[in-house]
């Protein structure tokens, strides 16, 4: 069944707010911060666990992300996600993301073969 993401920010929220706690945060003061003052949480990286790894906005504010400058990984929510989510998580995440493109009156668009007609015989 062919579908599509919805990439929606403000829908994305509650997901990344609980990844946040998931990988033990702490939120970082505005004056810290590097990355055009924006809100970011220190967090502990997942793949070297250490705590220097931080999660926030990206530049383009369109997605969430993990950076680690230890070892210089960067993910984005969707691969946190279904890295390191549990399987309720994944499948409220899908639910809220995955649309399917069909018309919502329940039309489904499929092909009919073309009947076949008697076999011709020699």
């Amino acid at each position: 069944m062919p579908w599509k993401y919805e990439f929606d920010v403000t829908k994305e929220l509650d997901f990344f707010l609980e990844m946040v706690s998931l990988l033990g945060a702490s939120k970082m003061e505005r004056e810290k911060l590097g990355v055009d003052g924006r809100e970011c949480y220190q967090v502990k990286c997942p793949t070297c666990n250490k705590e220097c790894a931080r999660m926030g906005l990206s530049r383009d504010l369109q997605r969430y992300m993990l950076l680690c400058p230890r070892c210089k990984k960067g993910m984005n929510l969707n691969s946190i996600i279904r890295m390191y989510g549990d399987e309720r998580l994944i499948y409220r995440w899908n639910k809220s993301r995955i649309k399917t493109w069909y018309e919502p009156n329940g039309w489904m668009p499929i092909k009919n073969k073309k009947p076949r007609g008697p076999k011709k015989s020699d």
